[in-house]
């Protein structure tokens, strides 16, 4: 068009000098029909009015999402659509539009050459030169528009989405040997490939721009499988077709039939152009396709498979369907829930809370956190989460967070094991649930009224034999009392007689006898004997003794929280069923030992192991958190006696 242009200037400027201002206009009148037969390039297109979608993204599905390009029967794009205008149907179901947004977009453009004889300069004619100049025009006016660039010849890719100024330089760089080079639809299909392989990726639009002389019958024939390719994908295929002539009958020019039918089942236009001019305006056929509107919807699909989508416009004087029926596949799983460090082990023990007149197991509820996979890759809300104790409902969350639990564990009363399960639903109504978690459960023994120690039926027997041993003990005290009395009156009524006086006899000091009424030194529980050595319970500030001594009159002793597997039942929470043992060897010392606990035992803050560690007067012994002092029994004072002769002849 520019060619034509300073000779339209200078005929206008001869002919207002030459005939005058009449004859000057009607010159310039007939100059722009000249120029207008001349140098423009005939459009053909049966319909300009499109409607094509594409880009169809599921990741945040079922909110998807898509792009919507819409002309009117100009060409123009349709600016003003309106959300309730559209009609789209997923499997045949219309779905409303949840959103219409839009946007501008980048062009992924290619410019395939097909570099046949056709294209060779000719008398006054340059139709590659014509082509370069026509692109480095569209090119330079195109600052700050995005996209990449491709071109493709019969000798295959040149450029591969690169820049617009690599474009212009590829281009002019390419020389090809025209007396060699053959017909066909080589850069078309190259061009055709490299579109479809970035179809709907990083939101670009595809178009192709093919420059080619008429084609012969072979090219022609193969045009039907790219014209569909084209179709099918929704890539603008844009004809530029070179003829010698722009005046010749289109009917005469070879593959012009087939030609036509690629730009207008594609979306494209086709243009007659020159070698000496007449390029149209590149600009004002891909202007419209950077327009574009952002469709969302909420997809009502639950099931796997594969699934369509295609839209409709409904408006006073335009109505369309989409030339494309797009495509999704679907592959949907229920979520995977699971627990977030679920615990091993529940302690519950019994505590008083200030202003309570009774203890109760604390404590009362425990958090729990769970996580949430999709392994289908399709993040989604949830509607409902379930925990489930030993396959009984215990809580439940209907709305957010869904994700965390309060386990009650008021109904927990008993040792032994339960099994945790979450069950979740999410959005699309598929549930899920995770396996099931064994937790132990450990409940202290409820403390007496009385505030003694909870011992075993064993330790009950030891207390019961000591007891009796002091009973036994405090009445023979008593019956020797009762006789010293009677021997003491026997001799007074004797010492008035000196005949009948004793006589001192001299002797070893004598062992003094306790004197009645005075504490033992230490229990007495077998045959009289006290127990060698006790256990004192401590508090956690090693203060007073708390509760009664444990005596450590037998063999062999063992400490743990079970009163069915002990002798001596502790009552702390950390104290294992077996924690540990007390061995007594025959020279009379006591070696302790841990039965495997999980908490430990300690002798003066040391951690022992199951070989074992001798007891000394005084040590601190910690089984878990209880701590207990290990004593010896003194040895008891010597006993003092009395010696008196009397006689019995009184």
């Amino acid at each position: 068009m520019q060619s034509c242009l300073p000779f339209f200037d200078q005929s206008v400027e001869k002919a207002s000098k030459g005939i005058g201002r009449t004859l000057g206009q009607a010159a310039c009148l007939l100059l722009i029909l000249t120029w207008m037969i001349g140098c423009a390039a005939p459009v053909f297109a049966l319909s300009q009015a499109r409607l094509r979608i594409s880009g169809l993204q599921t990741s945040a599905f079922p909110n998807n999402a898509f792009q919507l390009d819409v002309a009117d029967g100009a060409g123009k794009f349709v600016a003003d659509l309106k959300p309730d205008e559209l009609v789209i149907r997923e499997d045949g179901q219309v779905l409303p539009a949840a959103g219409l947004l839009p946007q501008r977009r980048a062009l992924q453009f290619s410019l395939a050459v097909n570099s046949a004889p056709g294209f060779a300069p000719g008398p006054g004619s340059a139709p590659l030169d014509g082509l370069r100049e026509a692109m480095r025009a569209w090119i330079g006016g195109q600052a700050g528009q995005t996209g990449d660039f491709s071109l493709a010849t019969n000798t295959g890719l040149q450029l591969i989405r690169g820049t617009s100024a690599q474009l212009v330089t590829r281009l002019a760089e390419y020389q090809p040997d025209f007396a060699k080079v053959q017909s066909n639809l080589f850069s078309l299909t190259t061009a055709l490939d490299l579109a479809l392989e970035q179809a709907g990726k990083n939101g670009q639009q595809p178009a192709i721009l093919f420059a080619t002389p008429p084609l012969g019958e072979a090219e022609a024939a193969g045009l039907s499988a790219e014209t569909r390719r084209a179709a099918q994908a929704g890539v603008p295929v844009f004809v530029w077709l070179v003829v010698p002539d722009l005046n010749s009958d289109p009917a005469s020019i070879p593959g012009f039939q087939e030609l036509s039918g690629l730009a207008e089942q594609s979306g494209g236009l086709l243009a007659l152009v020159s070698g000496a001019g007449g390029f149209p305006d590149l600009e004002s056929w891909l202007g419209p396709l950077r327009q574009v509107y952002q469709v969302s919807d909420q997809s009502q699909s639950r099931s796997s498979g594969t699934h369509s989508l295609s839209v409709e416009i409904k408006r006073p004087g335009l109505e369309l369907v989409s030339e494309q029926t797009l495509s999704f596949k679907l592959e949907l799983g229920p979520p995977n829930p699971m627990f977030v460090n679920p615990p091993a082990q529940v302690a519950l023990e019994w505590l008083r809370a200030e202003g309570q007149p009774e203890a109760a197991l604390s404590p009362r509820s425990l958090p729990l956190q769970i996580l949430v996979e999709f392994p289908d890759q399709i993040q989604r809300s949830l509607a409902s989460a379930r925990l489930y104790v030993n396959g009984q409902l215990a809580a439940e969350n209907t709305s957010a967070p869904f994700d965390r639990f309060e386990w009650d564990l008021g109904g927990l009363s008993q040792s032994g094991q339960v099994k945790l399960r979450v069950e979740v639903v999410d959005s699309l109504g598929l549930s899920g649930s995770s396996i099931e978690v064994p937790v132990e459960v450990s409940v202290a023994s409820r403390p007496s009224s009385s505030g003694l120690p909870n011992i075993s039926s064993q330790g009950l027997l030891a207390v019961g034999a000591v007891v009796l041993a002091g009973a036994a003990l405090a009445l023979i005290v008593a019956g020797e009392q009762r006789l010293r009395a009677r021997q003491q009156g026997k001799a007074r009524l004797r010492a008035r007689d000196p005949l009948t006086q004793p006589v001192p006899v001299g002797q070893d000091r004598p062992s003094r006898l306790r004197k009645p009424g005075t504490a033992m030194a230490w229990p007495r529980i077998e045959r009289g004997q006290p127990a060698p050595a006790r256990m004192l319970r401590l508090n956690e500030l090693d203060g007073p003794p708390t509760g009664s001594p444990v005596l450590l009159a037998r063999q062999e002793v063992t400490f743990g929280s079970d009163p069915h597997l002990v002798v001596v039942a502790v009552d702390e929470p950390s104290v294992h069923p077996l924690h540990a043992r007390l061995t007594r060897s025959g020279e009379g010392s006591f070696v302790l030992s841990d039965e495997g606990s999980v908490a430990g035992t300690w002798v003066n803050f040391v951690k022992i192991n199951g070989k074992g560690q001798p007891l000394h007067h005084g040590d601190l012994v910690h089984l878990g958190r209880a701590m207990f002092r290990f004593e010896l029994s003194a040895a008891p004072p010597p006993q003092e006696f009395e010696v008196s002769l009397v006689d019995d002849s009184l």
